[in-house]
């Protein structure tokens, strides 16, 4: 089974230098995942936000299962391949522009009981103001996933994405 959980933190420009800064750069990348998982299902999926203007208090946003492994999630593509889930960044679907499928990034390979993150950031604008955001996507490729995966183990993979935003 694959494990997908998504962790979107946002702010605006007060959170950007110190000390709210360290506040920001304090709020947990990974989550025990909400009980939801039925059996002989091939996908799961949970995301969570954290808003500065909701104290960065984590929400959850969405909950889904799929019988099969969807080719594309968001902004995320997966392709199994020789026994292994091969892992894509597809960068152009979060800003809005649609996937294009050249411009994906390989990520990583999962094989059984691993996961990896991909993290990226961004910024857009909304009434005159910047809005910040750093996205991160747990993925587990797990046999009898435990809420707790992500929380009590180490990441085997990470893919970052991280611009130098101003």
């Amino acid at each position: 089974m694959i494990i997908v959980q998504m962790v979107e933190i946002k702010w605006g420009k007060e959170y950007r230098g110190a000390p709210k800064a360290s506040i920001r750069n304090a709020v947990p990348e990974v989550y025990e995942f909400l009980p939801f998982l039925s059996e002989n299902k091939a996908y799961g999926y949970q995301s969570f936000s954290c808003y500065a203007w909701n104290d960065f208090a984590k929400t959850h946003m969405e909950t889904k299962e799929e019988d099969s492994l969807p080719q594309q999630d968001s902004c995320i593509g997966f392709f199994e391949q020789d026994g292994m889930i091969k892992t894509y960044h597809l960068p152009n679907h979060y800003e809005g522009e649609g996937i294009a499928w050249e411009k994906r990034k390989f990520a990583f390979k999962l094989d059984e009981n691993q996961w990896g993150q991909i993290k990226f950031n961004g910024r857009y604008e909304v009434d005159s103001e910047w809005i910040y955001y750093k996205n991160i996507y747990n993925i587990g490729r797990f046999t009898n996933p435990q809420p707790d995966i992500f929380v009590n183990s180490k990441a085997d993979y990470l893919y970052e994405d991280m611009k130098n935003i101003l």
